[in-house]
């Protein structure tokens, strides 16, 4: 009797481990599905609202291409260009509005040029980017 209780008590235990790694093995499952589901996700928002910022920009300098020329130059100013080389620099990019929407778009989301132009993948954060435009390239 004793016997036919032990060989009982093993079934049952190796029945018990068996259902602990497939409970495990879906457990390990369901993880790496969330995390995926979670960054697919979150870069697609992401791309999503860089997406709508360059609508944006291309919208305003559609409607006031001068008054976008006078932004991205003061912000060249800012960065430490003199008045002049600012304002040589904005028209030269202006000589094509859609690098004058571009660079508007980087400057606002403080992204890199290699981002920006980049399609279906989506920006790393801000932060670890380093500063665009021309003061960057001293």
């Amino acid at each position: 009797m004793k016997s036919g209780v032990s060989t009982e008590m093993t079934r049952l235990y190796a029945r018990a481990r068996h259902g602990q790694r497939v409970a495990g093995l879906a457990g390990m499952f369901v993880s790496a599905l969330s995390s995926g589901s979670g960054a697919y996700l979150a870069a697609k928002s992401e791309r999503e609202i860089y997406e709508a910022e360059f609508a944006r920009e291309r919208g305003a300098v559609e409607n006031n291409e001068i008054e976008a020329r006078e932004l991205l130059s003061l912000t060249h100013q800012v960065r430490g260009l003199s008045i002049e080389g600012a304002d040589h620099f904005v028209g030269h990019l202006a000589e094509k509005k859609d690098k004058v929407i571009e660079a508007l778009s980087r400057e606002r989301l403080h992204i890199s040029e290699e981002v920006s132009t980049s399609p279906g993948s989506p920006p790393p954060p801000a932060q670890s980017l380093p500063p665009s435009g021309p003061s960057s390239r001293c």
